[in-house]
């Protein structure tokens, strides 16, 4: 009596069921994604709408004034800056870069040179869509910089050229801390010809360069 050959059983035909969600998941998914979507979409209407911007700001005009070549007077700097709210529903509020400062200081350097300080009022309030000049009068502590820019080589017009950079420390009623806003300044000086020890100052220029 011979054995038949073994065969194996073919494989089930049936697949393991997979766990479904219950209603509590499939709500608290549902809610979830909503609010993820949602917020990304208030985010994205913010930047289009403008409410996300930050305060902009450049310089008008910046005078330069009691510096010479030889006079040991410690100089002084006038200088307009123009600060813009591009926000289109909302007023933003800038403050003092601390509540130590009386108030925010402003400084001027060329390269890593100090050249001075100066002051922004203790606060200001722009509505939307508007701008406000504030003129800030710098006291200059580094003289001795001041010098070198001006006893640099002149072109034959008796021009000096040289680039200076504003910083100005704030805070905004939507930041958290504070911020730089800093602008680039190409100044032009020009000193009375011919040039002579007692030379002064007859002209400046300083234009945004940002």
């Amino acid at each position: 009596m011979t054995t038949p050959p073994f065969t194996p059983a073919p494989p089930s035909q049936t697949r393991k069921k997979e766990p479904s969600l219950s209603m509590g998941e499939k709500v608290f998914l549902s809610a979830f994604t909503i609010f993820v979507v949602g917020i990304f979409a208030i985010f994205i209407a913010l930047i289009i709408s403008g409410s996300w911007d930050s305060p902009r700001f450049n310089v008008v005009r910046m005078n330069i004034k009691e510096l010479n070549l030889t006079s040991t007077v410690v100089p002084k700097v006038e200088i307009d800056i123009s600060i813009t709210n591009p926000n289109k529903r909302r007023r933003i509020s800038i403050h003092p870069k601390s509540k130590s400062d009386v108030n925010g200081n402003i400084d001027l350097y060329h390269n890593t040179n100090h050249l001075g300080s100066g002051f922004m009022p203790e606060e200001l309030h722009l509505p939307g869509h508007s701008t406000a000049v504030v003129r800030t009068t710098f006291v200059g502590v580094g003289f001795n910089h001041w010098k070198e820019i001006l006893l640099a080589s002149p072109d034959d017009k008796g021009r000096y050229a040289f680039d200076v950079v504003l910083y100005v420390p704030i805070t905004a009623n939507y930041y958290m801390g504070w911020t730089f806003l800093l602008d680039k300044l190409h100044c032009v000086v020009v000193v009375e010809k011919p040039m002579t020890k007692d030379s002064k100052i007859v002209s400046e220029s300083c234009v945004s360069d940002l």
